[in-house]
């Protein structure tokens, strides 16, 4: 049974991870849908395919150290190791970050040409591309944050001044008339806001300056096959856009970028128990209570799935309601591609924190094989479907590519860890919630014509039915009563029945 300290501390920072990434995401997608709108599919593409380019860029940049700084700092209880540990990894981060932007910006006109398809967007591509080293700079301070274990600072510099600083300069760019380049300007202000924001936060948790133990040689080490898994994994979310771009058009690119961060969003719950799932871990496994790791990883992954279910069958079955609510009429075609892609992050939603518990182990090289099979996959699929398919061959290909990634590590979970993300409690979840949940909303989606606002509004219907199916089924179990208590200590109220169904 997992220590009900460490329950405690992960459900806190969870919801206030939660809080912050919705925050975060809901301004990024107000953002992408303003940039959508005001310029329109084609100009929509460009702004896309040039965000997947910079996003490639800056996560080769790090070369693995956002794991890496955070899993090593959480070891040390000395000050001038935990700063080593920070300064070693911003200094190898920073070098290859200024390395990387210096070679694509002498390379930015041929990458227009061939990839957003005319030279005159070479610019705009050029202004994205100093985003990289302030990028990479802010993710490495946020990384300090984490060894840290810090969530609150965490959520202020990444999922509030970032997008927060980038949509006002993206509105007041917009609004005085810039036109294309307004994006790569507000991307580039907004970097460099909430990294200095984020300095000034790490500094509150420990002087940036004094006293420090170099580690270079432990961080490379452990970070060497994670800069593999990296690429191949941000390779697997960005490729689709810049092969759209390659094969077909901008316009493509620009719809089945309005499906996929959508679709991408079901993995905001994942996304909120992993700040403080990896450093956790990883302590549980250096005091040798690798049991105490599973049943962590057990509960966490049952949360996840129940609170992500009810949107990913809204997503799934009212694709097009959703897009016309956010981009308008124009996007609806790529309805098919959002229930693609929904059926792909809800695989990666009901694995859980699965790669983070290898790295935590120290496995980082079975990481690496996963991210690497899983891009392989999806390039072969996406050099053949999406000069056929289109978009919608983008979308199968992601879809299947991240269905492999989540078999191949619940394999190695299963046989090297003897590991799963399952319990008998679980186990009826997984099964019971789709089969009684999504034959009466498919029956809805097919007879009723719901407007996209009643779409979304059915969103917190479907996850009140969603637990009220879960205690039915009897997929409560002892540890739930810390959540439940947490939340009765923290609101405060008296929530009543539930106890009664806890097994």
């Amino acid at each position: 049974m997992p220590d009900a300290d460490d329950i405690e501390t992960l459900l806190s920072s969870a919801t206030l991870i939660l809080i912050g990434t919705v925050l975060s995401s809901v301004s990024g997608l107000i953002e992408r849908v303003i940039i959508g709108r005001v310029l329109g599919p084609s100009k929509y593409g460009v702004v896309s395919i040039s965000l997947a380019i910079v996003t490639l860029a800056a996560t080769a940049s790090m070369f693995g150290l956002t794991q890496g700084v955070p899993r090593y700092m959480s070891r040390f209880d000395a000050t001038a190791k935990r700063r080593g540990v920070w300064t070693s990894g911003m200094v190898i981060a920073g070098v290859l970050s200024i390395t990387v932007t210096t070679g694509l910006f002498f390379f930015a006109e041929e990458l227009s040409i061939r990839l957003l398809g005319s030279r005159e967007y070479t610019t705009v591509l050029q202004i994205f591309l100093f985003t990289i080293p302030l990028l990479t700079a802010l993710k490495m301070t946020v990384g300090g944050i984490r060894g840290e274990e810090n969530t609150i600072y965490r959520t202020y510099s990444h999922d509030l001044f970032y997008p927060l600083s980038r949509i006002g300069l993206l509105g007041v760019l917009l609004l005085s008339g810039v036109g294309l380049v307004a994006p790569s300007i507000a991307y580039f202000g907004g970097a460099l806001i909430a990294t200095v924001a984020a300095l000034y936060l790490l500094n509150r948790l420990f002087s940036i300056r004094g006293a420090l133990d170099w580690q270079f040689r432990e961080l490379v080490f452990f970070s060497a096959p994670l800069i593999v898994s990296m690429v191949m994994s941000i390779l697997l979310t960005r490729t689709d856009t810049i092969m759209i771009g390659y094969f077909r058009t901008s316009t493509e690119a620009g719809l089945y970028s309005a499906a996929y961060p959508i679709a991408a969003g079901l993995q905001l719950v994942l996304t909120s128990f992993g700040f403080l799932y990896l450093p956790l871990a990883s302590r549980l496994d250096a005091e040798d209570s690798r049991d105490e790791t599973e049943a962590v990883y057990e509960l966490t992954t049952k949360w996840i799935y129940i609170m992500t279910f009810p949107a990913f069958a809204i997503f799934l079955l009212f694709p097009g309601q959703i897009l016309a609510f956010f981009w308008g009429s124009d996007y609806t075609q790529a309805g098919l591609s959002l229930s693609i892609l929904s059926l792909g992050f809800f695989s990666s939603a009901a694995a859980g924190r699965n790669r983070e518990t290898i790295s935590a182990f120290g496995y980082t090289r079975y990481v690496m094989y996963s991210n690497i099979l899983a891009f392989v996959v999806n390039l072969c699929l996406n050099i053949y479907l999406i000069p056929a398919y289109g978009y919608t061959g983008a979308a199968i290909s992601s879809a299947l590519s991240f269905l492999m990634l989540n078999l191949f590590v619940y394999f190695v979970l299963d046989r090297k860890f003897e590991i799963t993300p399952f319990s008998k409690y679980s186990a009826r979840i997984f099964l019971g919630l789709p089969m009684m949940i999504l034959p009466p909303v498919a029956f809805v989606s097919q007879t009723i014509q719901l407007s996209g606002l009643l779409v979304i509004l059915l969103l917190p219907f479907l996850g009140i039915i969603s637990l009220v199916t879960v205690m039915a089924i009897g997929g409560l179990q002892p540890e739930d009563e810390i959540a439940l208590s947490l939340i009765e200590e923290r609101l405060p109220v008296k929530i009543p029945y539930i106890r009664n169904w806890i097994s």
